[in-house]
């Protein structure tokens, strides 16, 4: 997002030039200043109602320029200041409920949510109020370090209500396809279907941004104990399918939903993953369900897993064996996470079945495969990068010739280590084109051949589209575009 690039500050009139980020210029009318900023807005996107911003009677000339370039960002995406606010008194209760629940922690480390643009609006985290999280955080520390109560850490000044220090952590936010310095972007297959939580690909994004931010931070030195030889991995349902007692011989394996209950209407729902082609070693795995209506239950295993999904019945369906983890019950569209490492470890081939059960006598709803949210098995597992040394420079950025093209592009890019690496095509609005590498690279230059078609063989459309290069130590983007 590119801050507002020019302003100019008159009797009556302060000026934004907004060149390069929304259309127009947006002019401020200052009324009575110090006291308060009456504002109007003309610019290409539709105008606004006038509105009020609070002008402390105390603020330099500086501190109201910078009070106006947040307003103006923020009502750049046609809304106000005043719902970061209340996200920063939502943070603000979070913090003191943190510090209650473990009064011993020294730092809290707080950040803003990733890209939420592919969310429908009226949505939970459609944009702005993905980007407006980052002001919250913004003026969250702030508010600590002028000294409100609220967020006091010394004894000497009061109760104590919040950990000694709150510290931004790593900056998840980049918008959409458009990269940032150090190429970030967030394509929709980041996200679930909802477009609000990160699939596994976010996931592994999060972790490695987490990781680079904890590895560099002076304030985590004395504790982060970085693992640049793990990565995560994942593995959809193979088949998925409930099995109703009501209804014996009536096979579910089409629906949309998993259910698990208990008593007259009791419901299993049976899941089964193939993880033979995983070639690493597995650290820790995860059972993982994104719940539709209340989740919770017991992960039991199975261990016949020659069924499946379109012909298991009540009446057909195995026996179901020894409880792999409980797990309390999660709200609408959450996640429900179960500790199948064991499990995973004890399978010599891999393939693995489990039973949703529940004592519950109302269902526990999750997300099928038919649902497009299929369960998963997620994984850490050991990547031959065991140690990158100090100094190690990143994969250098990608390089597409010829760049326009009308029938395809070379794509080069250099590793420095041994290590996976996964080269994709996007479309501008973030959704996947084309898979051109997934898998281990010797160090060293590489070059891969896009020939302008998708992952099914037909050729794209004219337009601009973005090359990403992700590798354990970081992404590289370049945009090529496609001629008829």
């Amino acid at each position: 997002m590119c801050h507002p690039a020019g302003l100019a500050i008159g009797a009556k009139t302060i000026t934004f030039s907004t060149a390069g980020w929304v259309p127009g210029i947006r002019k401020y009318r200052a009324d009575r200043l110090p006291y308060r900023l009456a504002f109007s807005v003309t610019s290409a996107i539709p105008a606004k109602r006038a509105q009020v911003l609070p002008v402390e009677k105390t603020w330099s000339l500086a501190t109201l320029v910078e009070e106006i370039k947040a307003y103006v960002m923020i009502s750049g995406f046609n809304v106000g200041r005043e719902d970061a606010e209340a996200l920063r008194d939502t943070f603000v209760r979070v913090v003191q409920n943190i510090h209650d629940k473990y009064p011993n922690l020294a730092i809290c480390y707080v950040s803003s949510r990733i890209y939420g643009g592919y969310a429908a609006q009226g949505g939970l985290n459609p944009e702005p109020q993905a980007y407006e999280s980052g002001f919250a955080v913004k003026w969250l520390i702030e508010q600590q370090i002028a000294g409100d109560p609220a967020l006091n850490f010394d004894p000497a000044l009061g109760p104590v209500r919040a950990p000694l220090l709150l510290l931004w952590g790593p900056y998840l936010w980049a918008n959409g396809t458009l990269p940032r310095s150090d190429g970030l972007v967030w394509t929709s297959n980041d996200l679930e279907t909802d477009r609000v939580h990160p699939s596994p690909a976010g996931e592994q994004q999060v972790a490695r941004l987490l990781s680079q931010f904890f590895a560099t931070d002076t304030t985590a030195a004395s504790w982060w104990r970085a693992q640049p030889g793990t990565m995560l991995r994942w593995l959809d349902a193979t088949d998925d399918a409930t099995v109703a007692l009501a209804t014996p011989g009536t096979n579910l394996g089409a629906d949309s939903l998993l259910s698990a209950a208990a008593g007259a209407a009791a419901q299993n729902s049976y899941l089964r993953f193939d993880g033979t082609a995983l070639g690493e070693p597995v650290l820790y795995a995860k059972l993982s369900l994104r719940v539709f209506g209340n989740g919770g239950g017991s992960a039991r295993l199975v261990s016949d897993v020659t069924w499946d999904e379109s012909s298991l019945t009540w009446a057909t369906a195995p026996a179901i064996g020894t409880t792999v983890a409980s797990v309390p019950q999660a709200s609408r569209d959450g996640s429900w996470g179960a500790d199948v490492t064991s499990a995973w470890a004890a399978d010599a081939d891999h393939v693995l079945s489990f039973a949703l059960t529940t004592p519950a006598i109302g269902p526990m709803t999750f997300h099928s495969r038919e649902g497009n949210d299929p369960p998963r098995l997620v994984f850490v597992v050991s990547v031959p990068v065991t140690d990158v040394p100090p100094g190690t420079p990143r994969a250098a950025a990608l390089f597409a010739a010829p760049n326009p093209t009308r029938a395809g592009t070379r794509v080069a890019f250099t590793l420095p280590v041994r290590s996976r690496a996964s080269v994709a095509v996007y479309a501008l609005d973030g959704r996947r084109v084309a898979t051109l590498r997934d898998g281990m690279l010797e160090a060293g230059e590489h070059t891969l051949q896009w020939d302008g078609r998708d992952g099914e063989g037909r050729k794209v459309a004219p337009g601009v589209y973005l090359l990403r290069l992700v590798t354990p130590s970081g992404a590289s983007v370049a945009r090529v575009a496609a001629l008829r």
